[in-house]
């Protein structure tokens, strides 16, 4: 059985769950609502990261924000495309690059709610996007544990380390784990 099936199964055995995700759906917009700084975002990607979990995707979301203010949200689809680029950061790129027809993107800011992978620091470091926001650190697949952000002293690169932000992260691996010891 596939990953997303075994999710769906999981989820549906635990009902509970879907109490706990809408919860959490308006806990994210509340706080969207209250922050004014770099969290906002943070929080926005949050919500997005809900539609990742309740499609069976590991849920991480993120929110690219271009020069003007334009907002583009994307999270996790790479079981649903079978695509392992169809991560949250190279959608929401490809999302950007498509509507401003160009590959360059500078001065936009991004933010996700985990630390992004080599892969998508690389697609980011490609786009010329700036200002990277992360939640939370990512221990094992993070670009950080392969890189050395002092090579790159023109972006901006933060950890937000919003421990809330993780939780459908949490949540979704637990249900994994649940399914598979049954």
């Amino acid at each position: 059985m596939d990953k997303i099936k075994r999710f769906k199964l999981a989820l549906r055995k635990n009902p509970h769950y879907f109490q706990l995700i809408k919860n959490l759906k308006n806990y994210y917009k509340k706080k969207y609502q209250e922050n004014k700084d770099e969290t906002k975002y943070l929080y926005l990607a949050a919500l997005e990261s809900l539609k990742a979990f309740l499609k069976g995707e590991i849920p991480i979301g993120c929110v690219l924000i271009s020069p003007e203010g334009k907002i583009f949200k994307a999270h996790n689809l790479k079981e649903t495309l079978k695509d392992p680029t169809a991560h949250a950061e190279i959608l929401a790129i490809r999302k950007a690059s498509k509507y401003y027809d160009t590959w360059f993107l500078k001065n936009f800011k991004i933010y996700v709610t985990l630390e992004p992978c080599l892969m998508c620091f690389g697609s980011l470091i490609e786009s010329r996007i700036t200002d990277i926001y992360y939640g939370y650190l990512e221990p094992k697949y993070g670009f950080s544990n392969f890189i050395k952000i002092e090579n790159f002293p023109k972006l901006i690169i933060k950890n937000l380390n919003l421990s809330d932000i993780i939780i459908p992260i949490k949540i979704f691996f637990k249900l994994l784990r649940y399914e598979h010891y049954l």
